[in-house]
């Protein structure tokens, strides 16, 4: 087990490195806006259902959201917010009067919750792009 200075240490680096990450997300989220809004709304040839190219790009960028955030979720990610928080059980002093046992199972149990809905997303996403 860690001290509680390491512990520490390495929360802030990975929460540090995750915040990068969810800012990327931001970013492309605005980026995909623009292209809707700019590109393909004015357009009715782009905006046409019937363009794969554009269902593709669409399908694309969910895909690939979904998985970013999927990895934060999951518990054997390398970085991995569920990772961060489930330890701060073991260091009391951390968190003495700003969380509660129960509030820590619950948060621990809604990212769990979160990272079997992106799991199951995925797993429906790859089965219609593979035609099933």
């Amino acid at each position: 087990m860690l001290t509680e200075k390491q512990f520490c240490d390495r929360a802030t680096r990975e929460l540090r490195e995750i915040g990068k990450q969810v800012q990327t997300l931001v970013t492309n989220r605005d980026l995909f806006r623009k292209l809707e809004s700019d590109v393909v709304a004015p357009n009715a040839r782009v905006s046409d259902s019937s363009i794969t190219f554009l269902a593709t790009i669409r399908a694309a960028y969910t895909n690939a959201t979904t998985m970013r955030l999927r990895r934060l979720y999951a518990p054997d990610a390398n970085l991995s917010l569920r990772r961060i928080v489930a330890p701060f059980s073991d260091y009391p002093d951390l968190v003495y009067n700003k969380l509660t046992g129960k509030e820590l199972t619950s948060d621990l149990a809604d990212l769990d919750r979160t990272e079997t809905y992106l799991k199951e997303h995925l797993i429906a996403t790859s089965s219609v792009a593979n035609g099933h």
